[in-house]
């Protein structure tokens, strides 16, 4: 049987207790995890704040260096790191090359290049001529540079494991960061097998450490409640992020959340339908709905509802779905289903549970619900999606923000004037228009209301990652 252990210190360690990771395709036992006590986690700050002096010291070129070797070390094992993640979350194979591997090397390979970029004010600092009168001060020179913010500890989620923890993982490790990361209880194998590639491949011993358990009453609450930690970077849950937020309130240490939504999606009478059905459906039902990112609510213009909505129907159709993550999240799926049926919702697919093993959950598409109904107002993160017909475009802006979130939309019109009108009237964090799911992580990312705290991507990382230091010479 399968074990993975915690990695601290360069050293691969064992847990007091296990506990078991079940595949969500046929809940066959993938692997026994040893779950990291609050020995283990002391361990990993020690081990982490040992090596924090020499990583920090390092040329930031020859950091940039070594996440080229990284990223060139990730993907010689791209096929491993892709059948443990398949093993996890159920995925095929050929989305987790293309969806979490590549991009995962793609980010490390970004960071590496934006160290070498002088350009780059962020992190390279900035010279400045302090405009002070001469009679009240000397003249002087001001300059700036960041270092980092020491030990951080990098939470992930289960949906999408190595990328996600990646795109945290990079910026901390390029701006002379190290790290203690947690995935999550549910895909514990990929960020495993991480640790023993970046090892292979000559990270020095403490700068990654891996410690594996759950959240509440486990691990995460024992790293979040560590004095040692200097800063967090988590993906995920708001619950889960307001007791994290909790801890690091002692201390006053700094985070940077990228958390759920409950995004809309608008389609105006003048859009393409075919292109807008197709796109819809795929921000509903990629991953079986298990996206930050996707599109739970679909606002239409009423004189091609009917029209949309058949489409949308096909296209769901042609989707193959995989597993949800888990039995317990996929009850949690249809009880969320069962309470719309009960206000009013009207089911046009999907909807049941399907015989047969797995965690398995089929493309669902209601209407019929008011703006205020539980599934209208709260994250279901499966493959559910909601429609609902609109007169106006200020009526669909009013509706679309109407929530507490605001982390993604997307518009569908061929009116340019409008498209740009109502993507700046949206209260999203990125918006789309025509299209869903083109990202560059150069780009930032930052959620609104309850979608997030701080800003994530290219340059906006690193600076989060590190801290400024003014340094003033008279002259």
């Amino acid at each position: 049987m399968k074990e993975i252990f915690s990695y601290v210190g360069g050293q691969f360690l064992p847990g007091p207790r296990t506990f078991s990771k079940r595949s969500p395709v046929d809940s066959s036992l993938v692997a026994l995890v040893h779950e990291a006590d609050e020995h283990v986690v002391n361990l990993a700050v020690s081990a982490a704040r040992e090596a924090r002096q020499d990583w920090e010291e390092w040329d930031r070129n020859d950091r940039a260096d070594l996440l080229d070797w990284l990223a060139s070390a990730i993907l010689e094992r791209a096929d491993d790191l892709a059948l443990v993640e398949v093993a996890d979350i159920g995925r095929s194979k050929s989305e987790v090359l293309a969806a979490h591997v590549a991009r995962t090397v793609e980010t490390f390979r970004l960071y590496a290049t934006l160290l070498r970029t002088e350009s780059n004010d962020a992190w390279h600092g900035r010279a400045l001529s302090p405009n002070i009168p001469r009679n009240q001060a000397p003249q002087a020179l001001a300059y700036t540079r960041r270092r980092p913010l020491g030990v951080v500890a990098i939470i992930a989620p289960w949906n999408v494991p190595l990328l996600l923890l990646a795109l945290n993982l990079a910026p901390a490790l390029a701006a002379g960061n190290c790290v203690i990361a947690k995935p999550s209880e549910h895909s514990p194998s990929s960020a495993a097998l991480l640790a023993e590639i970046l090892h292979e491949a000559g990270l020095p011993p403490g700068v990654f450490n891996v410690v594996h358990g759950f959240g509440a009453n486990s691990t995460g609450a024992i790293l979040a409640a560590h004095p040692g930690i200097d800063g967090f970077g988590f993906t995920g849950e708001g619950r889960s992020a307001t007791a994290i937020m909790k801890s690091a309130a002692e201390g006053l240490r700094p985070v940077l959340f990228e958390l759920g939504g409950k995004n809309a999606g608008l389609i105006f009478a003048d859009a393409d339908l075919d292109k807008a059905a197709q796109a819809c459906a795929a921000a509903a039902f990629a991953n079986s709905g298990q996206v930050c990112l996707s599109m739970e609510r679909l606002f239409v213009e009423r004189t091609v509802f009917e029209a949309f909505v058949s489409k949308l129907v096909e296209n769901a159709n042609r989707h193959t779905l995989g597993p949800l993550i888990s039995q317990e999240h996929r009850s949690h799926v249809h009880e969320a289903v069962k309470r719309a049926r009960q206000a009013g919702g009207q089911c046009i697919i999907g909807g049941e549970v399907p015989e047969g093993d797995g965690a398995y959950y089929p493309a669902t598409i209601l209407t019929g619900l008011p703006d205020d109904a539980e599934l209208s107002r709260k994250e279901t993160f499966g493959p559910i999606v909601h429609v609902a017909p609109f007169d106006s475009e200020a009526e669909a802006i009013a509706r679309a923000n109407d929530t507490e979130f605001g982390l993604a939309s997307m518009v569908w019109t061929n009116d340019l004037s409008r498209a740009h009108r109502t993507a700046a009237a949206l209260k999203a964090g990125i918006n789309w228009v025509n299209c869903w799911q083109v990202r560059d992580f150069l780009t930032p990312l930052q959620g609104h209301g309850r979608s997030g705290v701080g800003v994530q991507g290219g340059r906006e990382s690193l600076e989060f990652y590190s801290q400024v230091t003014t340094t003033v010479v008279s002259l």
